[in-house]
Order: structure tokens, then sequence, then C-alpha cells
């Protein structure tokens, strides 16, 4: 998740044909032949501005900065993926 809060996500993503996309998937899914899905994840998130709408519901990037300065608290407030407002304080 903390590589997702970073504006090099943006970046790295594409490169290398999306090596990073098919890494990570083959990490959170062990065994599972995901080709065709991987597939259309990429093209699903082909143009610089899909890649900021899919990082951006990990990290919006209007408080990206702030989060990782925070840890993890945008504005002092833990936001939720839309950033409409506080979530209620952890237990």
């Amino acid at each position: 998740m903390f590589f997702f809060q970073s504006p090099l996500a943006e970046i790295a993503l594409p490169v290398d044909d999306w090596v990073f996309l098919d890494r990570l998937w083959a990490d959170w899914s062990p065994g599972y032949d995901a080709a065709v899905d991987v597939a259309h994840v990429k093209d699903a998130i082909a143009t610089p501005e899909r890649i900021e709408a899919a990082i951006g519901y990990y990290a919006p990037s209007s408080t990206r900065a702030a989060t990782i300065r925070a840890g993890g608290r945008a504005g002092g407030h833990h936001r939720h993926a839309v950033g409409a407002g506080p979530l209620p304080p952890r237990r």
C-alpha cells in the first residue's frame, strides 16, 4: 500500500510491459494462472488518467503527500476511499 501512496507508482506501473503488475498478481495469487485477468487489467488502466484513478483508490492524489507525511492519515484524520470525511476513531 505504501508504494501506491508514492508518486513513483504512476511512473513505475507501466514500465517493462507492466511487469510490476504481473509480479504483484503472482505474489497475491500463487498457483493461479491469471494471464487473461491481468491482460484485462492492463487494458483497463492503459492510460495515465486511468492509472491515476486506480491508484487514487488507495491514496487520492490530492492527499497523497499528506498521507505519507502523516503516517497514513491525511489531515490527521483517517479518510475513506472517496475522501468524504473522517471515519470514526479506531478502538
